[in-house]
Formats: C-alpha cells, structure tokens, sequence
C-alpha cells in the first residue's frame, strides 16, 4: 500500500470514528516479549483489510498471501503458451499481421510491374 493510499484510509476510519495502526508483526511480537504484556500476543488478531478499493476479509486476505507472485504467474503463463499448441496459439495470434504484409508486397510488386510496361 502507498502512502497517499495510507493516509486516505486512516482519513476514512477517522471520519468512521475508527483508528488505524500498522505494526509489523515481527517486530510487534519481539517488542511484546521483552514487557510484561507478553501474555497479550494470542490477542493480536487480524480483523480484515483494505485492497483497492475493496474491503476483503481475513480468509481472502490469506488467499492472496498464499498467492504465486507476479513473475511466477508470468513464467507459467509462457510456459503454457510454449507447450503443444500453445506455439500454434501464438502463430494464429501473429497470422493475420502476417497475411496482410504478404498481400501488401504482393500489391506493391504487382503494381510495379504494370508501372513499367
């Protein structure tokens, strides 16, 4: 999350009458242990978040933890396109830009052949 994004939540659970406040858990858990409110840990729940411009829940918000990141999902997107037919899909995908060249030159060599005669 951005700052200017940040700021626009906390503004918003104000105007709700609400507080925000990010902790890291590592390094809330390690300051907790070292005071007499280390019994208070267990407490600390997540209740949900903010994505966008969606509210989302703790079982969704877990979803997206447990998530490939962005350049797995790419390398398995090209690994799919790679396999059997999947080249095909990409000739198909490039065929039409293909035909329209090859009747281009067709047009322009056909065209200078009547220019000379």
């Amino acid at each position: 999350m951005s700052v200017p994004e940040l700021i626009q939540l906390r503004t918003e659970f104000a105007a709700a009458g609400a507080e925000m406040t990010v902790v890291r858990l590592g390094i809330f858990s390690a300051a907790l242990r070292e005071t007499r409110y280390a019994n208070l840990a267990p407490l600390m729940i997540l209740l949900g978040g903010k994505v966008d411009d969606a509210l989302v829940s703790v079982e969704d918000m877990k979803k997206m933890v447990e998530m490939p990141g962005i350049q797995t999902l790419r390398s398995q997107v090209a690994g799919l396109l790679s396999q059997a037919g999947g080249g095909r899909l990409v000739q198909l995908l490039n065929m039409n830009p293909t035909l329209l060249l090859m009747n281009l030159d067709a047009h322009a060599k056909s065209g200078e052949g009547e220019s000379k005669q």
